[in-house]
């Protein structure tokens, strides 16, 4: 018996311990992928599909509010948004990057970008609204 406790007691902590390879890829993009995407994809319509209440402090669904939600940013560095009551109307808007983050600031707030996701088209800004790009 203290035979068999002994060879369990050496062999579990290899299994224990063993870990994946790490040739896995990570699906996170880098800063710089993201200011690369974001630099040749933000242009165009995006739809809120998310926003984050601040009361709750969750995310709701647009339809429990604004379903209409849309974020049109311009060539020129502007965005319009509509149907959003917390910045809606036309702004000055830019792309920033500083130490690892990146940031979209609109109408002067800074608005951390916290996921991107390339094949989906979608954004998350951080305490504000889950985007996604419809063309």
């Amino acid at each position: 018996m203290k035979k068999a406790f002994f060879m369990l007691a050496m062999i579990l902590p290899m299994v224990a311990f063993t870990s994946c390879s790490k040739d896995d890829k990570s699906e996170i993009p880098t800063t710089s992928e993201k200011k690369e995407w974001l630099d040749n994809n933000i242009v165009g319509t995006w739809k809120a599909v998310k926003l984050w209440n601040g009361i709750s402090n969750i995310w709701v669904s647009t339809s429990w509010g604004w379903p209409d939600a849309t974020f049109k940013f311009n060539a020129d560095g502007t965005v319009e948004i509509t149907d959003f009551n917390v910045d809606e109307g036309i702004s000055d808007y830019k792309v920033i990057y500083e130490d690892y983050l990146t940031y979209i600031v609109i109408n002067g707030y800074e608005r951390m970008v916290v996921s991107l996701d390339k094949s989906e088209k979608s954004m998350t800004l951080f305490n504000y609204a889950q985007l996604k790009k419809v063309n």
